[in-house]
């Protein structure tokens, strides 16, 4: 499965704000299905959206693990400050539609390298 990376910043901290964060996190997409069968037959099955599969972190503010976010206090505490950050990405619209359509432009340039190649290959 094609792991695609996304970069963005991220507030993490209470109601009152937080530090700001500059993470880039790895992920996997699986791809939506279309609809089978008469949409009013119970034998059938309905559309799926795409979606995320197995986000990573991978850096904060350009740096890889360990982080040491929580200077010790917690333990585990890289993995802690990973499930924060990945929560917060799963838990908001903008940035999955964001991941998705990453994912997306990827994928539409790999098909256009390949058409090039093709077209390339026959002149």
């Amino acid at each position: 499965m094609t792991r695609y990376s996304y970069t963005t910043y991220l507030e993490v901290g209470n109601a009152d704000g937080g530090p700001e964060y500059e993470v880039e996190v790895s992920y996997a997409v699986v791809p939506g299905e279309a609809e089978t069968g008469p949409s009013y037959a119970s034998r059938g099955t309905p559309a799926s959206d795409p979606y995320l599969d197995d986000i990573r972190l991978e850096k904060v503010d350009g740096k890889p693990r360990p982080w040491g976010m929580y200077d010790g206090w917690i333990a585990n505490e890289d993995d802690e400050f990973e499930t924060v950050i990945v929560g917060m990405l799963e838990d908001s619209s903008h940035h999955v539609e964001g991941m998705l359509n990453e994912a997306a432009e990827v994928e539409q340039d790999e098909r256009d390298r390949a058409a090039e190649d093709r077209s390339e290959a026959w002149s």
